[in-house]
This record gives structure tokens, sequence and C-alpha cells, in this order.
């Protein structure tokens, strides 16, 4: 049908075969390029069978349970914070009004989507590891874009939820507090000390690796950072 009313436009017009390409042919491989990069869609081809609620089931087996595999040590060195610390997070992320992306739900197809806590371990172990998408796929059972975009809306919700409150500014009362604790030390009106580290950048591209390399053979970022006592982190920059 398509192709008889081309011809008929065709005909009656006179119009080249670019017009036509514009007209019929390019508003077609628009439609396919979006129906290829669509999620879960009935008729779609079946994606790879990565058996996400079994392994979703042995997560919770060995880190979530009341008796898991692994003990608190294990968790803390493995997330990089506490059990208790990650369960806040995640009811957090769970019960965010704004985003309900690591709520697990259906897809299109009617089969149940990642637990909230897969997602976000995803996400934990690319920040903490500096872990590829393509590694994880293989850990944790999670595709490359939606381990791309759990890393994304992490990131963005960690940020929204309690960037108010971590991320502020020192308020008179914290700064009464911090000429306090110094005074204390023996460094009256100082607010904080700067200190610095270097992280080792292991993938820095070749042509900036001299930029960022100095008494270490590898290329490093600087880190500066003012903490107080308590562990609040007040400034931090690369």
């Amino acid at each position: 049908m398509a192709g008889a009313n081309a011809d008929a436009f065709c005909d009656a017009t006179g119009d080249s075969d670019d017009e036509f390409f514009i007209l019929f042919i390019l508003p077609e491989l628009n439609a396919q390029r979006k129906r290829k990069h669509g999620g879960s869609e009935v008729g779609r081809r079946a994606g790879k069978e990565r058996k996400r609620a079994q392994y979703g089931e042995e997560m919770i087996a060995d880190y979530f349970c009341d008796n898991p595999t692994y003990d608190a040590k294990d968790f803390r060195r493995r997330f990089r914070m506490r059990r208790d610390l990650f369960e806040t997070i995640v009811c957090a992320l769970v019960e965010d009004e704004h985003c309900n992306y690591f709520v697990q739900r259906p897809d299109a197809t009617g089969l149940l989507g990642f637990l909230p806590e897969q997602k976000i371990t995803c996400a934990l172990r690319m920040l903490a590891y500096g872990a590829s998408a393509d590694q994880l796929d293989e850990v944790i059972r999670i595709g490359e874009s939606t381990a791309l975009e759990s890393l994304k809306t992490f990131c963005s919700s960690i940020t929204r939820l309690y960037g108010p409150e971590y991320l502020r500014k020192p308020t008179s009362y914290d700064l009464e507090l911090l000429l306090a604790e110094n005074a204390v030390r023996g460094f009256p009106g100082m607010i904080g000390s700067l200190d610095c580290m270097h992280w080792a950048w292991k993938n820095c591209p070749v042509a900036w690796a001299g930029m960022y390399r100095g008494k270490e053979k590898a290329a490093t970022v600087i880190l500066e950072a003012v903490a107080s006592q308590s562990l609040w982190i007040w400034h931090a920059f690369f």
C-alpha cells in the first residue's frame, strides 16, 4: 500500500528520488531505530537469559538474609559501607516519590525486574571499584545498558535525597564548632586543614599522561579535601 502511494505521489508531482526518500523511506528508518533501542517489548527478539531472579535470590542469601553466607566484615569490605547503611539507602531510593526506578516491577513481558539490591549493588561496585558494566554483567547478571542506567539514576537520586544535608555549606553554628575544635588543637582561627591524596588514573589518555604525572611513575589525579574531627567532609575537589 505504501509503495502504491509512493508511485502515485511521484507520478503526480514528478518529485526527485531525494524527496521520495525524505517522505517515505526516512520515517520508516527512524521508526526502526526507535524500536531497536526500546525497552522490554512484546514481539521483540528475546534478550539474553541472565537468570536475574536466581542471581537475585543468591545475592539475598549471600548478604541480606538473617544468616548470610558472608559476614559483616565481608560486607564492609566489598560494599565499602556497613549493611545497615546500605539498607537505609535502599529504603530511601525505593520510597523516593520523585523516582521509582529502583522499585521492582514487571516488564512488558510480565517478568519481574531486578531487585533494588541488585541495581544498587551494581552502581556501588562501579563507583567503589571502577568496574565496567561488562564486568558486572558476568557477576551480577545485569546488562550493560541497565547497569549504566542504574549508575546514573543512583548518582542523581543520592544527590537529590542527601545533597541538601551532606553537600551544604557550613552554617554559623558549624563554623563556631570548627573554630572551637581547631583552637583546642592549637590552631585558633582555623576552620579546617586542607589535605591531598593521589588517586591512580589507570586509563589516563596517553596524550594527557605528562600533565598528570608527578613524583609517582603512573598518572594520578589529586583529591583535596577538608574534613573535621567528626569525619564530616566540608570540601572535596579533584
